[in-house]
């Protein structure tokens, strides 16, 4: 039916764009989505705007274009349109930088339950850049978020406790989120919580629990887990001591740029008692 070319129009361009049944056309995707976007249908103007943008050699022109199918999206509730135009204002790609307006497009995609959106949202009232700063309204959207598994928001909600500065200390509370945030492979929240049971200062000391943490981060390539472990296996203290061990996370940690570890390397053999 002639109503429903929209719809067929947008699934062809979608099944192009993902190689659903055929093979990744990304130009032919681009033309159904036209198509479909002529006609306002809000999923086809957000996948078209997001082509346009990601090409760094569209014009001026067709940026402006892509920006009227984001906005014709987001009147037609698209919480995906709201939170990606959200980001560009956040960070002031292709439009003028606007937090407060950034804040109202993620709060649209927030209420049409986008987790990643209130994530977003948390971290702009927790920050205070922009708009106020509201510790409660960051409290309740990284909350909200943190309940449909978003590790991100389970990370900054985990630091929140157990730091216990805009919020009351809550360890039990913090490691939960951490622990949850870990299990979904967050590199962050894996090196955190890997310093603090080497630190033993919150929790009992647990240096199993903590080389479990710090390799894991360590091994999806953060630089500070990395470093720690490469001073862990120097120093021969918590753990028996492994040169070659501290040499192969220093090294690594090192071509991050960490300044520290590559010290270390440097001055390793000056280094009798670490």
């Amino acid at each position: 039916e002639k109503g429903h070319d929209d719809k067929l129009q947008y699934r062809l361009g979608w099944m192009l764009l993902n190689s659903v049944g055929t093979e990744k056309d990304e130009a032919n995707a681009k033309e159904y989505f036209k198509k479909a976007a002529t006609v306002g249908n809000p999923f086809a103007c957000y996948q078209l705007a997001k082509l346009i943008l990601s090409d760094e050699t569209a014009s001026t022109p067709e940026v402006e274009k892509a920006l009227g199918y984001l906005r014709q999206a987001v009147e037609a509730e698209n919480p995906y349109a709201a939170y990606f135009l959200g980001k560009l204002y956040e960070k002031g790609q292709h439009v003028a930088q606007n937090t407060a307006e950034a804040a109202r497009l993620y709060t649209l995609s927030a209420e049409q339950d986008n987790d990643f959106a209130a994530y977003r949202l948390g971290k702009l009232y927790l920050g205070g850049e922009g708009v106020l700063k509201d510790v409660e309204a960051a409290i309740r959207w990284l909350t909200f978020a943190a309940e449909r598994k978003n590790q991100f928001a389970e990370y900054v909600l985990g630091v929140l406790y157990l730091k216990g500065e805009d919020v009351p200390k809550d360890v039990p509370k913090a490691l939960g989120y951490l622990k949850r945030s870990a299990g979904q492979g967050n590199q962050f929240a894996q090196y955190r919580l890997g310093k603090v049971y080497l630190m033993g200062e919150d929790v009992q000391k647990d240096i199993p629990a903590a080389l479990q943490f710090l390799t894991a981060a360590a091994e999806q390539g953060n630089q500070y887990a990395q470093y720690t472990l490469g001073k862990l296996y120097l120093m021969g203290k918590d753990i028996p001591r492994n040169k070659e061990s501290a040499v192969r996370w220093f090294t690594l940690s090192a071509a991050q740029g960490n300044l520290y570890a590559q010290f270390f390397l440097d001055h390793m053999d000056e280094l009798k008692d670490p």
